[in-house]
């Protein structure tokens, strides 16, 4: 029998998607806002760290009770897995002049909090709101949960973040948000997009390049237009009938 969030996102997924995305900013503001009222001494990067813990908790919590075979309906089977090199290759391309490692805990520590906001990220927006989406059509879901993706990181400003980078970085997320979501559609599995996330966050991370030779938000957004790119390349050569439809309600789960 399914639960009742599972029906609210098979029967009303705006619903669902515009519920879930309030959720992500109430757990992402009120982390923001609320630790370091509670904790004058706590720093920013504590602050991020817990509040993406949480998400990725709440996020792992939610899935559970749905069902996880919702997010993969294929058992996490991996189609056409040619289709992830060049991403992977995007991905790491911040390291093309090696990787920069200052303190082995810290890198171990980083490394393991990008794993959890790749798994949150797209978790959330390629797994709950673009599955949720697909039956209203593929490119209206691809196109509104990257959106929503992107939007949700205007709230890095409560993190001190310059609003003018912040919008810049709003542009450029939803731009790998459609990436992502045509690896999810055309591989059928949602976890190889979350290492992918997660492989291009650490890259920037530790590049050499950046921001030794070309600034971060640069090759950020290099990374990001061919992610954007080849995903509308994917989109664009999906088979008439897509490889991954979001399974039928009494499938789920």
């Amino acid at each position: 029998m399914h639960s009742a969030i599972k029906r609210l996102m098979l029967e009303r997924p705006m619903i669902f998607t515009a519920a879930i995305t309030i959720g992500w900013l109430a757990i992402g503001l009120g982390s923001g806002l609320l630790l370091p009222w509670a904790l004058p001494s706590i720093d920013v990067g504590a602050v991020r760290a817990l509040g993406q813990i949480a998400l990725a908790l709440l996020a792992a919590a939610l899935a559970v009770r749905i069902g996880w075979r919702s997010f993969e309906p294929a058992g996490g089977q991996v189609r056409n897995a040619g289709l992830l090199a060049l991403p992977v290759l995007f991905a790491a391309l911040p390291l093309a002049a090696g990787l920069r490692i200052e303190s082995w805990g810290s890198f171990a520590f980083l490394v393991f909090m990008e794993l959890v906001v790749g798994f949150s990220e797209e978790l959330v927006f390629r797994g709950f709101i673009l599955r949720a989406l697909l039956p209203g059509g593929t490119t209206r879901a691809v196109l509104v949960s990257a959106a929503l993706f992107g939007l949700v990181h205007l709230a890095n400003v409560v993190y001190g973040a310059s609003l003018v980078v912040t919008l810049f970085q709003v542009v450029g997320v939803c731009a790998f948000g459609i990436g992502m979501a045509a690896i999810v559609l055309r591989t059928g599995a949602l976890w190889p997009a979350m290492l992918i996330h997660a492989l291009s966050n650490s890259a920037l991370r530790f590049s050499y390049i950046t921001p030794r030779w070309l600034p971060t938000p640069l090759m950020s957004a290099i990374v990001m237009t061919l992610m954007l790119l080849y995903g509308a390349v994917l989109l664009w050569r999906r088979p008439r009938t897509p490889a991954v439809q979001a399974a039928p309600a009494e499938r789920l789960g």
